[in-house]
Parts: C-alpha cells; structure tokens; sequence
C-alpha cells in the first residue's frame, strides 16, 4: 500500500497521529527516531525529528498559551460536560514528556436531574485517564460581558503531603473523626485528591487510635467497638493492599508513633493498631512489584515491642525495598507506580537512616542516607511536616557523635525554627487524641541535644579544639 509522504502536517493530521505516537512512544518505550521511521511505515506520517520535539516541547511546557481552538483541533482539550454555565475540560499528561490525546466518550448534555450521575461519570473518567490538571472555562452571560472570551485558569499548584500545620494536620483529622455531628464534617479540608487521599488514610486509622468513649462502669478498650470492627478491618485491609499504595500511609505512620508511643494508654492502642497492619499485610497475596508498606509497618512494630533480633531482620528486608524503589525511581521511567512510591521511598530511607544512626560504627553511613533523604523530604513532603523535623534532629545528633559541633547545632536549631509554636496544641486530648505531643516530645528531645552540644563544645573550648 503507497502513502502520501507528509513531512509539514496539519492539526489535525497531528491529532489523527497523536494516539498511536503515544503508543509508540510512551506505552512500547520505543526512542523518537524509532517512532518516526514506525510512523513513516505505517501511515506516511513523516515530520523530521525537530518537528516532533518541538510539537511534543510546545505541549508540554506551553500548551496554555496555545489558542483553545488548536488545542481542541489536537485532541489535547476535551470538553466532556457541555451542560450548565461550566464547562469542563481535561488536560492530560504522561509523567510530563509527552502529552495524551485521548478522546473521551461522547455523550449527551444532561439536565439538572442528571446532574449527580453525571458528576459520577466525570470522576470515573478523571481518575481513568491519570490526569494532571483541569482547566474549566467559563462561559459568561453575554449581558454581562458581551465581548468575553474563554480563557483557561492557571493551573493547579502542587500539593505536598504536608505543607504546614495549617494546610493538614493528622490530629485535626483525628479528633473530627470522632465528632459525630455537623461541626466535625466542617473542620474536614475541602475534597481535593491529596485531602481525600488523607482522609481516607486518618478514617481507617481512627477506629484504632482514638480512644473509645466509655463509662464509669464500663472503660474504653484499645480496639475498635464490636459493631464496626469488621467495617474497619475491610476499610484497612483495602487501603493497605491497593495498587498503587496510598502516598499518604507512612507519613501518617510516622506521625501516629511520634505521638502516641508516649503515653502507655496511647501506646496500646498503637500498637493495636500496627499488629492489624502487620497481620493484613503479611497475609496478604504477593505482588509485583511487591508491596512497600510490609517492611516499615513490621520495623516499626518490631522496635515498638523492643524486639532486637525482629528489628534487625526487618530493617534488613526495609534495606532491599528501598534498593528496589531507587532503581525504579532512577532507572525505570516508565514504571507505573514510580510517582506513588516516591514518598514511601523517603519516609522508609528516613527509617533507614534512623537504624543506622543507633549503631556506633554506622553513623557515617546514616548521615549520608538521612541527607539525601532531606531534601526529598523538604520538597516533596513539607519544610515544615513532623517527619522532616525528626530527619533534622537525627542528623543533629549524628553530626554530634561525629564531633562536628557547629554543624549539629545549627541542624538543632534548624529543626526548632520548623516545630510549630507551643500553643497549647489543638486541644483534641478530650477525644483521645494526644494534642501536639509528637512535636512536644520532639522538641524536648531537640533541647536535650543542643544542651549535650554545648556542654561538649565547651568541654572542646576549653581544651583549646574549638569547633566552629
């Protein structure tokens, strides 16, 4: 069969292509010159390379400022609700190299009554296409403005696991939980992916860390009540073991250690709580890739029952999925749980870091693991999240033992300036959540550490070896 060479396409030439050069090129792995000679061969479909780098470089880093109607005509904008004074439109992205022309289905606009199922239908939709961003034009009234054209809204910042005490605080979550009334539903943040995502890790947590209410004649126990106990087995066991995991769940698992395992009460409810874990995870059918979560929920039971021989044998097995998720991250571009995993990947080399720091002879390989681990931790959980602290009061302390005593005060004071304000906490401990005693508890630790710091420091001063 003969083809029409075409070496300057169209738009719409381009948007008839998209599909299968996506294919080419994202699904099958296969290089640009590679998919160009494909193309050539299949259909005639022959830009030179430039023209393919500069369509695929003008979607991906400047498609808002190409005109609706291009983006349209490329397949690139969708509009899938043509109904109401919004209309929607999906922009989609793979891993941001190359940009997806996926045609939604086409369906009828639907009235006010339709409107719930056809929210429905858009959110299915949304989460099938693995989308990045959603541009909503609005269509204003021509009364009002007559000469008003579409544009696009600036897309959506992204969102870190936590940003700031204000934006996302576990306790907060917790304690409107166990309100059951109007008022708890209204502190909830609002139902962004990222929130409802941490939602949903806080709600199959609550019925095991908060404490139940209980009588004068009948006192709470550390397992959730009888009537939703199997509910919230279900609801944990299918957050724990789908696929991908939730990016959410050790970060949360960090801050539930650092603030319950004070308190014995508070203690036996987590470790309620990390057992269930444990026994969902260990039971659970294997899968490639293999489950991150077994490694750090088992570590972190084992030093919590103060299990030395356990805890070994799990940081060694929390060691290989760390190796495992760093070859992926750095190796493997196209693997599909690679943006997932990434936090996972940070929070088990923090416990990695954290191990190695407690033996003697290993600090040095702790200080460079907890390092790196810093400044993923910084941009891609938060400055200011409990984790990132902890990370900064661990290399605090290595740095100590090292004998660098500049280096580890200004790490201490670094975590200090990020704790939040002692305030009184956010007054949850009235429904069984302990109210700032992760950070509490960290930041006496820290005061501990630059009080040893200085004692040391003027001990060196004072034999004529000061540091600076």
């Amino acid at each position: 069969m003969k083809f029409i060479l075409r070496t300057n396409p169209s738009d719409s030439e381009w948007a008839a292509q998209l599909p299968r050069i996506c294919d080419l090129y994202r699904r099958e792995g296969r290089s640009l010159e590679e998919t160009r000679i494909l193309m050539k061969n299949e259909s005639g479909f022959c830009p030179p390379a430039s023209k393919y780098r500069r369509r695929i470089n003008r979607m991906v880093k400047s498609f808002e400022r190409l005109p609706v109607q291009v983006l349209e005509a490329m397949d690139i904008v969708v509009s899938t609700n043509g109904a109401g004074p919004l209309g929607t439109h999906f922009v989609l992205v793979w891993d941001g190299s190359v940009m997806q022309a996926s045609q939604l289905p086409k369906r009828p606009a639907l009235d006010d009554r339709d409107r719930r199922f056809d929210d429905m239908w858009l959110q299915r939709a949304y989460r099938m296409l693995g989308h990045v961003g959603i541009y909503t034009w609005v269509r204003q009234s021509p009364r009002l403005a007559p000469s008003c054209k579409p544009r696009p809204m600036p897309p959506p910042q992204r969102c870190n696991l936590e940003q700031a005490a204000h934006h996302f605080k576990a306790d907060v979550e917790l304690e409107a939980c166990a309100v059951k009334s109007s008022a708890g539903s209204i502190m909830l943040p609002p139902l962004s992916r990222s929130h409802q995502q941490r939602r949903t890790v806080v709600s199959c947590a609550a019925p095991y860390l908060l404490q139940p209410t209980g009588t004068q004649t009948s006192p709470p126990s550390s397992s959730p009540p009888a009537a939703g106990a199997a509910a919230a087995a279900s609801q944990l066991e299918k957050l724990l073991t789908q696929t991908p995991p939730n990016e959410y769940i050790l970060t949360f698992l960090h801050w539930a250690s650092m603030s319950f395992a004070s308190d014995p009460a508070d203690a036996q409810r987590l470790e309620h709580y990390l057992s269930t874990c444990c026994n969902i995870l260990n039971t659970a059918p294997p899968t490639n890739p293999p489950n991150p979560l077994a490694a750090p929920f088992n570590y972190l039971h084992a030093r919590l029952r103060h299990d030395p021989i356990a805890t070994e044998l799990h940081f060694s097995l929390m060691t290989r999925v760390s190796d495992s998720l760093h070859y992926h991250h750095h190796h493997d571009p196209h693997h599909p749980h690679r943006a997932a995993t990434e936090p996972s990947m940070l929070v088990i080399d923090f416990y990695r870091g954290w191990h190695l720091s407690s033996e003697g002879p290993r600090v040095g390989d702790a200080l460079a693991v907890l390092t790196a681990c810093l400044a993923g931790l910084e941009s891609r959980v938060g400055a200011h999240a409990l984790i990132t602290v902890n990370c900064l009061a661990v290399l605090g302390k290595g740095y100590a033992s090292q004998g660098h005593y500049g280096v580890a005060r200004a790490m201490y004071e670094k975590a200090l300036g990020r704790l939040p304000p002692t305030d009184g906490g956010s007054g949850a401990g009235g429904v069984g959540v302990p109210a700032g005693v992760g950070s509490d508890g960290l930041r006496r630790g820290i005061m501990e550490g630059v009080a040893m710091v200085e004692k040391l420091q003027g001990m060196k001063v004072g034999g004529q070896v000061q540091l600076r």
